[in-house]
């Protein structure tokens, strides 16, 4: 520690001359600022403070004495003036001047922290985020990225309809923001919140350096699963064996994010619990919250949104002075989109006010009344809306009757719909999220309602704006309702038409699930991306059938059990497959489908449990083999193979690889015996037989490629490289890791990414190259730490081990702790993105 102090220290001094007209251009800096909204006494102790701000003793004693008082007086001053301590004030002057180091000199940060008075670095970042929020490191990057377009830093829902004023309440939760980390916004049903809140953050998105995120909680049909909505949307990746909540609080702490959690009502109890979490997390993380009901936390500041503002039709005279109304400009708006002929006029004027009262202002209300002025106007809706409000009471504040009023108008525009456009809007509350035309035409049609028919009914129901349409990744159409009108639709079904309705729409997702299920080998990418589209239904099918038939739940969730391990969703496959297993429900290839995919979970969530895998695999390939499914007991097979592998037991592994390979070839199934390949190859590279491993791995790439199997194709190049680097062909190895680094990439497996980083290390261990060498390896290490990961140094397959130990702890030996230390600090500085673009930087050292 001291001899590091000591060249630590001597540097500085060597290299002094060149930080002292900084450091006293700073401090007339922080004396000219600190003449703004401070006392002549702060004005006094900040320009000494920024005079002594190199010397890390000067402390509350000295500043009492270069200011002629005593210690007590100077607590009492500051504390006075500014609020502070004595001691948190000295501080606050030091960051100051650090931050105005990082944005105007060209010193690095553990320079800024020497200058700046801090001897430690680890101290200086903690301070420094403590006050800013993010470390300096990202205050500094933030800098360089300032002008870089942002798109890619937000998913907020992109607008077609413009946004109506909400003058006062944009201001109001801007303001509600800036101050406090939890803000509510709450309301009835289609009164704006949703559309409030993403003006808001765009409107503040250049205050948030890591971005706003938006999480649309309203298909979420559990509780359980707002973690994992919130997961998936700030793109945090599920870590084996760790609290998903304590990966995204690690993943987003120092970071300076707007979060909106949109439609929390159903599921209020968890959105509180995630949105508390993630507010104690850091000073960066700011929540927008959207409910019918406040969530209730502490620290949460509620904003009720209220109805938009309505006309005086006691002093409106003509339609110029229309902009005294946001609820008349949002009619006027949108009955132009549904008829570019209309026109605010004095003549209708009135009636649109009129309209706009009737409907409290509330904006769902008005939006639906408005679309269909292309079929009648003002005069003629006020008349049919007259007679459906005319029973209803005046409306309170109380969220029951505001919600009345919201129904009232839906109820308006059902019954202009036509007999059958009623009877698809009903049966279309059935789906959870979005759907396709297939999905409707399969599950809605009725004796009264055709398949031919249902293409038009949507048409008919889109123009009404019942209904609305995205398009998904490949530009292919897709429809869903909004949450408050699927709620609507549902109340309308009778107890045994939603029965059968729910029974159809299981039945439409079970044979999707099955269908993915028997083609998860040959289009495993293909069905990854469908199975995502579609994972709200097929949830709300399994949940149904939970409460309903449990050989039914246990086909589903069987069925989609290898999505959920190749996507890491192993906190709902563990939850779920320990009911289907327990249960013994679904007969026996369920029980073996369920058994399978929960030994990949219990080995993925804790790598000692990996005897405990061979044995449910075992019992997986058992069944397999009794129900004489020879197909499913050659993947059985195949996964005994790469458990036994992974447990260092190369020999048994082999055998099994060898025995699956055996069968393939017998049943011939393309994806079955492609996946067969793969512990065959392996365990031929484990055991040194290069010719057949080589010979194999040709094999898997030319049949991935055919196939446009991803995963195929990083194996083949994965196996080559294992091969080339045990042979000592360093520069092949390295070349064919990079290959299987940029294809692992682009299906996001952390685990085989930081694998695939290993390899290029030791490849380059191998040619000499030490410093890049140890850089990767440090990152690696770094990173894998950071996301609670074991380190691929670690891994027990024993080839893997011998070149670990030859080319990484050798080269550490080789060179020493002090110079390999020092290439290993210099990689955990590294960001992934960084550590993987080096890495793939063949000619880079």
């Amino acid at each position: 520690m001291q001899l590091g102090f000591f060249i630590y220290g001597s540097f500085f001094v060597n290299c002094e001359s060149k930080f002292v007209k900084i450091v006293q251009l700073n401090s007339l800096k922080l004396m000219n600022h600190s003449h703004s909204g401070q006392s002549e006494f702060l004005t006094k102790a900040t320009g000494i403070i920024g005079k002594n701000l190199k010397n890390e003793h000067f402390g509350v004693s000295e500043l009492a004495g270069e200011m002629n008082t005593s210690r007590a007086s100077l607590y009492r001053k500051i504390k006075a003036s500014s609020g502070m301590s004595a001691n948190r004030f000295i501080c606050k002057v030091r960051l100051e001047s650090a931050m105005d180091l990082l944005q105007n000199s060209e010193m690095n940060i553990s320079e800024i922290a020497f200058v700046c008075g801090f001897n430690s670095l680890s101290y200086f970042s903690k301070c420094f985020r403590e006050q800013y929020g993010h470390s300096p490191r990202q205050a500094r990057s933030d800098l360089i990225t300032e002008s870089v377009n942002r798109s890619n830093l937000h998913n907020l829902p992109v607008m077609v309809t413009s946004f109506i004023n909400r003058k006062v309440e944009m201001e109001t939760v801007t303001g509600l923001l800036i101050g406090h980390r939890m803000v509510s916004l709450t309301g009835t049903g289609g009164c704006g919140k949703t559309r409030l809140a993403c003006e808001v953050a765009e409107r503040m998105e250049k205050n948030f350096s890591d971005g706003v995120w938006f999480v649309n909680l309203a298909p979420v049909e559990t509780g359980d699963m707002v973690e994992k909505e919130v997961a998936e949307t700030l793109e945090v990746q599920e870590i084996p064996g760790h609290d998903l909540m304590d990966t995204v609080v690690d993943k987003t702490s120092g970071k300076q994010m707007l979060i909106i959690l949109d439609n929390c009502e159903h599921v209020v109890k968890e959105a509180a619990e995630v949105a508390g979490r993630l507010v104690r997390s850091g000073n960066g993380i700011r929540i927008l919250a959207t409910s019918r009901t406040a969530l209730n936390i502490r620290g949460e500041k509620a904003c009720r949104v209220p109805s938009l503002s309505l006309p005086d039709p006691d002093k409106i005279l003509h339609a110029g002075q229309a902009t005294g109304s946001e609820a008349v400009q949002l009619f006027a708006d949108r009955a132009k989109l549904s008829d570019t002929r209309f026109e605010l006029t004095d003549s209708n004027f009135c009636d649109v006010a009129a309209i706009c009262k009737k409907t409290d202002g509330i904006p769902l209300a008005i939006e639906l009344v408005a679309s269909h002025t292309r079929y009648m106007d003002p005069v003629t809706l006020l008349e049919r809306l007259s007679s459906r409000f005319s029973a209803l009471s005046s409306p309170d504040p109380g969220t029951i009757k505001r919600h009345k009023t919201v129904k009232a108008s839906i109820d308006w525009s059902y019954d202009l719909l036509k007999r059958d456009e009623k009877e698809l809007f009903r049966r279309l509350s059935a789906f959870s999220g979005n759907f396709d035309l297939s999905a409707a035409e399969k599950i809605c049609y009725c004796k009264s309602l055709l398949r031919e028919q249902i293409l038009d009914l949507l048409a008919g129901l889109l123009d009404r704006s019942m209904i609305n349409t995205i398009r998904d990744k490949d530009q292919k159409m897709r429809y869903y309702l909004l949450e408050t009108l699927r709620q609507y639709g549902a109340e309308l079904l009778t107890e045994k038409e939603a029965g059968k309705l729910r029974k159809r729409h299981y039945d439409y997702y079970r044979d999707l699930a099955e269908q993915a299920w028997r083609e998860r080998l040959i289009r495993q990418s293909a069905w990854m991306n469908r199975i995502r589209l579609e994972h709200d239904n097929l949830l709300a099918a399994l949940n149904w059938s939970e409460h309903s038939n449990p050989d039914l739940f246990a086909g589903m969730a069987a069925a989609l059990s290898w999505f959920w391990v190749k996507s890491n969703n192993l906190k709902l496959a563990k939850k779920t497959l320990e009911k289907v297993i327990s249960g013994k429900n679904g007969g026996n290839e369920v029980q073996a489908r369920a058994l399978r995919s929960y030994a990949w979970v219990t080995g993925a969530t804790n790598v000692k449990n990996i005897v405990k895998s061979i044995q449910l695999m075992e019992k997986s390939r058992n069944i397999w083999h009794r129900i004489n499914n020879k197909n499913e007991e050659v993947i059985a097979l195949s996964d005994l193979a790469i458990f036994y592998y992974g447990n260092g037991d190369d020999k048994t592994g082999l055998a099994y690889a060898e025995q699956a390979y055996k069968l393939a070839q017998i049943e011939n199934d393309p994806g079955v015996l492609l996946y067969s390949m793969f512990p065959l190859s392996q365990g031929r590279t484990n055991m040194k037989q290069f010719s057949d491993a080589r010979a194999m791995a040709a094999k898997i790439l030319k049949t991935g490629k055919e196939m446009g199997n991803l995963f195929a194709q990083f194996i083949g190049h994965h196996n080559r490289a294992d091969c080339a680097l045990m042979q000592g062909k360093f520069h092949e190895s390295e070349k064919q890791y990079v290959k299987g680094l940029g294809i692992v990439t682009k299906f996001g497996d952390m685990h085989y990414t930081f694998i695939e980083l290993t390899g290029v290390a030791m490849s380059l261990a191998g040619q000499g190259r030490y410093k890049k060498a140890l850089q990767l390896t440090g990152a690696v290490k770094e990173l894998t730490k950071t996301l609670g990961m074991g380190s691929p140094e670690d891994m027990k397959l024993s080839f893997w081990q011998e070149m670990v130990k030859k080319h990484l702890t050798g080269t550490r030996q080789k060179l020493g702790d002090r110079k390999a230390g020092k290439y290993r600090d210099q990689g955990r500085n590294m960001s992934l993105e960084e550590t993987i673009r080096y890495a793939m930087d063949i000619e880079k050292d």
